[in-house]
């Protein structure tokens, strides 16, 4: 006879959750303690650290030409590494001025940023609640420090790149003009020569110099380099102005508090876990138990034992009327009886040799 553990798994009665652990409670009250005194024992390794936290509210660019407007996300990420960059840890370290190195600002240093809005928070984490809320200040400040200072090398580039330009203009434009009166006087003196004892040769002075290639190509040239100076002049100004303008783009810094209580360890909370924990290991162990001591139906009994079942005989505490059992030849008993003795002929007479085993979980239900 084959056996379906699967089956018999889905199939043999189980006992109830709560039946279980109120059947194997101390099994529960053991995992409980257990669980709580393992998170209070974690909670005592732990160092005691403080956190300094502040926050960065970055500013919104209202120019749509600006990376920050095209792809605000980026630029958020961007400022979220800069934070971390040894630039500002350095700043930092300089900041504090106590000796403090930028690797320990570093290692102590969490940021992160994200939400709806262009938010950066920043934790430092120190065994003192005063030193984490002075690192966290510090790091804040620096971070401002060395954005701005960004911000005006890069202008400071720009303005020196543009002002270049317009010296060289200026000087291209001195050049051209020097040859076009080079070219000026040398039309006047043959326009001389010719009207030797005319008052008057501006005409003909303009029409030799119209007449020249060089000097309409040099005019021209003039023309466009003046344009172009004016313009580089303007971008100077305005260069010139964000220079002086020039922030670390936050709109709201908000600095760290020292702290008022740990931030690790917390042994109520890490108790708690513990707790919960060994709660639901302990009703686990104690459903197993109580579900492998369950007694096996009698219907399933066969599943179980791998041998064939022959009938099923009522329990004795599920006939007994005060204490004695109905044995009248219509009482299920005794019908249940015919049936076990009827299996059993047929068994014998197929098999004269048969040992017959009766058993039962229980005392007092009816083996004898």
């Amino acid at each position: 006879m084959s056996y379906d553990l699967e089956h018999d798994s889905a199939n043999r009665s189980t006992v109830g959750v709560f039946r279980a652990a109120r059947q194997f409670w101390w099994m529960v009250v053991v995992t409980l303690t257990v669980g709580t005194g393992l998170g209070l024992g974690y909670s005592s390794l732990q160092e005691t650290l403080y956190e300094g936290s502040a926050r960065i509210l970055l500013t919104t660019s209202n120019d749509p030409d600006t990376d920050a407007t095209r792809n605000p996300e980026r630029r958020l990420a961007n400022e979220v590494e800069r934070l971390r960059s040894p630039e500002v840890v350095e700043e930092a370290a300089a900041v504090l001025a106590d000796g403090t190195t930028p690797g320990a600002i570093r290692s102590a240093l969490s940021v992160s940023g994200g939400g709806d809005v262009d938010l950066i928070k920043l934790v430092v984490s120190r065994p003192s609640a005063d030193e984490a809320a002075a690192w966290a200040n510090a790091t804040l400040e620096a971070y401002q420090t060395v954005v701005v200072r960004s911000a005006r090398a890069s202008i400071q580039q720009e303005v020196d790149e543009l002002v270049s330009a317009r010296d060289g203009l200026t000087q291209q434009i001195s050049t051209a003009n020097a040859r076009i009166g080079e070219i000026r006087n040398a039309a006047e003196a043959q326009a001389r020569e010719v009207y030797r004892f005319a008052e008057d040769i501006r005409a003909d002075v303009e029409l030799r110099i119209e007449a020249d290639p060089e000097y309409n190509q040099l005019a021209a040239q003039v023309e466009s380099d003046e344009l172009a100076l004016a313009d580089t002049q303007a971008q100077i100004a305005s260069a010139t102005n964000r220079l002086n303008l020039a922030d670390a783009g936050v709109e709201v810094a908000e600095t760290a508090r020292v702290p008022t209580s740990p931030a690790q360890p917390q042994p109520a909370r890490n108790a708690a876990v513990g707790g919960v924990i060994g709660l639901l290991i302990g009703v686990a162990l104690a459903w197993w138990r109580a579900d492998a001591l369950a007694p096996v139906d009698g219907r399933r009994a066969a599943q179980v034992l791998e041998a064939p079942q022959y009938g099923v005989l009522p329990t004795r505490r599920g006939l007994s009327s005060g204490g004695a059992i109905d044995l009248a030849a219509t009482s299920p008993f005794a019908g249940a009886g015919r049936v076990v003795a009827t299996a059993l002929a047929h068994r014998t007479l197929a098999e004269p040799s048969v040992t017959i085993l009766v058993s039962s979980v229980w005392r007092g239900e009816g083996r004898t």
